[in-house]
Formats: structure tokens, sequence, C-alpha cells
């Protein structure tokens, strides 16, 4: 089973908006993920390409996401890079036959942050944006999630268990220079699991998904933020018993946080929470859809990228 994660391109003359949100969805019943592109209210979805795990570029000019001919969950994926237009795709990681998923861009375009098993277990690497050089930040037998960079590029946060893989899954938000050097535990709670960090544009707070109470039969997981040095933590979402929220991406002004909640009765959706956690909206309510992932597009408001791709892709999804 293979997977890829692919990045979409610009000119500088056509950077994307910032009022739009990418995010990878499926419908129930099969086994594909295809990522969209939305306006930030949800409106008007355009379908991008099959994969998952999408990010932007920090001019918005190109996406990276994961890939895989059987799907992105399976046993080989790859880092992509491909034209927001769909045009001029480029396997970053081809030939490694190994996962390599939730690739982050630094702030000056130049390196991909990205998680990887291909020396056996899972770890945080850094690359060239176009592939080359690519280098084991943390080496450990611990297991390490999703990277986000500081918006000066000199660091780099990251989720990992606190013990080996299989002993305990409990696990905290760590930070380390972007060479992986001085790695600081932010969080410090051997009794929760917080995963899945977010840096804020102006580098003073981190967003992340926690569980306070995972042995708690049906523990929610919801999305919390604290500042920068793991200090002031709080819950931005109500705590619901049976959601499962997760995966914040934050708006370029830094004024609202994306993320996806799923409930028992329902599918995953789209939600959108001012970072102050008021207004809580529901930005995509399909029923037979799921939505995961979003990451909000760091660009300036200029040209719509839903307008480049209707004529491309010709397809929206209702």
């Amino acid at each position: 089973m293979m997977v890829m994660c692919f990045i979409i391109g610009l000119t500088s003359a056509e950077h994307g908006n910032s009022n739009e949100i990418a995010y990878y969805s499926n419908k129930e019943g099969e086994w594909y993920w295809y990522i969209h592109i939305m306006n930030a209210d949800g409106s008007e979805p355009i379908q991008l390409a099959s994969g998952g795990t999408p990010a932007w570029s920090w001019n918005g000019a190109k996406i990276a996401f994961s890939y895989g001919s059987n799907g992105f969950l399976g046993d080989e994926v790859d880092i992509l890079v491909i034209d927001v237009n769909g045009e001029n795709r480029v396997n970053l990681t081809q030939g490694e036959h190994k996962r390599n998923l939730f690739p982050a861009w630094s702030p000056d375009g130049t390196k991909i942050a990205f998680w990887s098993d291909r020396d056996g277990q899972p770890d945080i690497y850094v690359m060239n944006s176009d592939g080359t050089n690519p280098i084991n930040l943390t080496r450990d037998a611990h297991y390490e999630d999703r990277p986000t960079w500081s918006p000066d590029g000199t660091r780099i946060a990251f989720g990992a268990l606190q013990v080996p893989r299989g002993e305990q899954n409990m696990s905290d938000i760590f930070v380390m220079d972007a060479d992986g050097a001085n790695r600081i535990n932010l969080t410090q709670n051997p009794e929760a699991v917080n995963q899945f960090p977010a840096w804020s544009p102006d580098g003073t707070r981190i967003a992340f998904e926690a569980s306070p109470n995972p042995n708690r039969w049906f523990a929610p997981v919801n999305i919390h933020v604290m500042n920068a040095d793991g200090s002031h933590p709080v819950i931005l979402t109500e705590e619901r018993r049976f959601a499962s929220e997760g995966l914040p991406t934050w708006s370029p002004s830094g004024k609202q946080i994306a993320f996806h909640r799923r409930e028992p009765d329902s599918r995953d959706d789209i939600f959108v929470i001012n970072a102050d956690g008021t207004g809580l909206l529901n930005i995509t309510e399909t029923l037979q859809i799921e939505e995961i992932n979003p990451a909000w597009n760091p660009a300036p408001e200029e040209i719509s990228t839903r307008e480049r791709l209707a004529t491309t892709w010709g397809e929206v999804k209702r």
C-alpha cells in the first residue's frame, strides 16, 4: 500500500486567500481521502486532489499533503509538491517505502518538517523544500506526532509519548530548536494526552488537543490553548463528554481557530471558534462525509484559490 504527500504551487502573482481553509475528507464507505479547499465560512468547497494532511506554504502558493495509491493511511506514504491549480507535482520522498506524514512548511519556505517512520519508529524530520537533505531531529524511542514551526522559524513544537510506545499512551507537547537541540516538555502532565500542537501567528500561544482524563469512560478530547512557554493552559471548547476534537489551525490574524470534531451520532465536521472561546460554528455540517484536519491559508487576501481551481477540477462538493 503506497501513500504520498503533495505540495501545490502558484506564481508570486497568484497567492492564495487567507479566507480559505484546506482539509481532507471522504464519503461514507470509501477508503480514499480527498483534499478540498473552501472559504473560511465553509462555502464553495472545491476538490483539489486525493490525499490527506494538507499544509499551506507561507505565501499560499503551495500545499503539502499526504497521498497513497491505496489511501494515505497505507504502509507507504510520500510527501509531494503540486501547484494549487493541480499542475507540476513533485514527489519529495519517493523511494523511501515508508510512511511520511504531516508536512509543515518553515516560515521562510526553505524547509519542510514532517513525521516519518523511515528509521523504524515515528520521528520528526526536516528536509529542504525540494526534498533534499532529510534529517532526523528526534531519533529516540518515543512516538512523535505532527510538527509545527514557530513564526520566526527558530523552533518546532510537536507531541510525543512520555515513554516508549506500548507501555503507556500518555503524551506531552514538546518544543525544540529547529536543529533538534534543546528539547523542552511544555505540558508535563503524566496523566494526560496532549498532542497535535499549532503555533499562533504571533508566536505567543500554542493550540493543541488534549484529554486531561484519558482513563475516564468516553473521556472527551478538546481544544486547549496555552502560552508558548507552556504556562496558563485553558480549555477553549466546552467539554463534551462524547466529543473528540483535534488538529487545530490558527487563522492568519490569530483571532480564530479551526479544528475538526467527531461525536458518536455524527460524522467529522470542521468547526471554527474565536481564540477566546466564543462564537463556535460548524462550517461543514455534512452527514455522509467526514471532514478532517483543517489548514488555514496564511497568505494575504488576494486572488481566490477556488477561482483558479474551478476550471481545472470542475468539482464542488455538495
